[in-house]
């Protein structure tokens, strides 16, 4: 079985691969002989990421940085463009932003990002790897698109927009950049301080990713 909200299941093998997935949570919702296997190193990714090979992460040197952005295919509060206007504020910033054609407000994002010269809108993309090297950074939701972040060796930061982000969202938030969709007016200051600590973030992805892997 498939998992990622610890319910009940009758089964031999379960599978939960979110970053955040512990063993101890399915005491008593799985048979005594079911084999778990739970968080990054069992990771499902397309072929797509394992086919790239990762750019060597280095800003210091850079004069502008790329941000890859993906709030999810439905984006249903509507954020991308509130985190786009908190962004338009900061210098030297390019946006590579993905939706997709089940996002409600999709022709809205659309005719915002319409002459903006920093900001590149993907939808439906078959490239998301790809388009994941060539940033610098990410701001994505605390979901499975940050197992493909991590994979990538891509600083993050990290908005809640839902409540089954939760478990994922408070796993991330002790060691990474984190925020609820109500705080984004820190988004600036987030952000800021990703870029001074960049190499501390690349750090803390193979400290809590990578070595598992």
């Amino acid at each position: 079985s498939l998992d990622d909200t610890y319910e009940k299941h009758t089964c031999d093998i379960l599978l939960n691969h979110n970053i955040s997935a512990k063993k101890k949570k399915y005491k008593g919702l799985v048979p005594k002989h079911c084999e778990l296997r739970c968080g990054s190193e069992y990771t499902l990714l397309r072929d797509e990421f394992l086919k790239i090979k990762l750019n060597k992460r280095d800003i210091k040197d850079k004069k502008i940085l790329t941000v890859f952005i993906s709030m999810g295919g439905t984006d249903n509060i509507n954020i991308n463009i509130q985190i786009l206007e908190k962004m338009s504020n900061i210098n030297n910033l390019k946006v590579i932003i993905l939706s997709t054609t089940a996002n409600k407000n999709l022709n809205s994002l659309k005719k915002y990002v319409k002459n903006k010269t920093w900001i590149k809108l993907y939808v439906n993309s078959n490239d998301v790897a790809y388009l994941m090297n060539n940033s610098d950074f990410a701001i994505v939701t605390p979901s499975v698109t940050v197992n493909e972040v991590c994979f990538m060796n891509l600083p993050f930061i990290i908005i809640k927009t839902i409540d089954n982000q939760k478990d994922i969202y408070d796993y991330l938030k002790k060691d990474f950049l984190a925020l609820n969709y109500l705080e984004i007016s820190q988004l600036n200051d987030i952000i800021n301080c990703l870029i001074e600590n960049y190499s501390l973030y690349l750090q803390k992805i193979e400290e809590k990713f990578y070595e598992k892997r």
